[in-house]
């Protein structure tokens, strides 16, 4: 399964917005950064193959912004190797929502 539409780190910047704009422990959905943390933990799973220190970096993230920053910080490496979004493999996450 190869992607079609946005790439993973849009897809975080997406949900990120949407996260702010629907806090998720006002919908039920429990503590709000570590469910964030979660979703972002899953998104960017092939992220964290290659980056094993962006993912630790998710763990200790203790806010909003630093979120962003992750994001941010895996889009400029995913820049820096060349990575092209039609070449990124669906993962089950993607495959099964």
């Amino acid at each position: 399964y190869y992607r079609n539409g946005p790439g993973r780190v849009a897809l975080a910047k997406e949900y990120l917005l949407l996260a702010k704009k629907y806090p998720p422990e006002e919908g039920g959905g429990g503590y709000a950064l570590r469910c964030v943390r979660m979703h972002l933990e899953t998104m960017l799973h092939c992220d964290w193959r290659q980056h094993p220190d962006l993912e630790v970096f998710l763990r200790q993230a203790t806010d909003e912004k630093m979120l962003w920053e992750l994001v941010e910080e895996v889009k400029r490496r995913q820049c820096e190797n060349g990575h092209e979004v039609r070449e990124e493999r669906l993962s089950w996450y993607m495959r099964h929502r």
